[in-house]
């Protein structure tokens, strides 16, 4: 029953229309549990590129602090002027994680524009 609301959130996602470019992220992240809080690098895929806007992501991180390793996480970001911040939950840990990076985002006005 655990991957119920893990096939809904996909589900969501795919059906979805696409309304604006795909961009990558870069940045550090942090995944809460077992009694720890682990540290490391993460790059993701953003379903949005759109400054100030949501969008879906999807990544991988390599944790070098606490418990070390792998993760590969799903989630929503809120993107900001070129850096966006993501909530989401790794599959592979399972654990919640919580990320701040770098992105490359369009101006929202400059995309109603043109």
């Amino acid at each position: 029953m655990k991957s119920l609301p893990a096939a809904g959130l996909a589900l969501a996602l795919l059906s979805t229309p696409a309304l604006a470019d795909a961009t990558g992220f870069l940045g550090l992240s942090f995944s809460f549990g077992n009694g720890t809080v682990s540290s490391g690098v993460s790059a993701r895929i953003l379903s949005n590129d759109v400054t100030n806007e949501w969008a879906a992501g999807a990544g991988v991180s390599y944790y070098f602090a606490g418990e070390t390793g792998v993760g590969v996480d799903l989630g929503v970001a809120r993107n900001f002027t070129n850096s966006a911040g993501f909530v989401g939950y790794d599959f592979l840990r399972n654990q919640p994680v919580v990320s701040f990076g770098v992105t490359r985002t369009q101006d929202a006005v400059a995309e109603r524009i043109f």
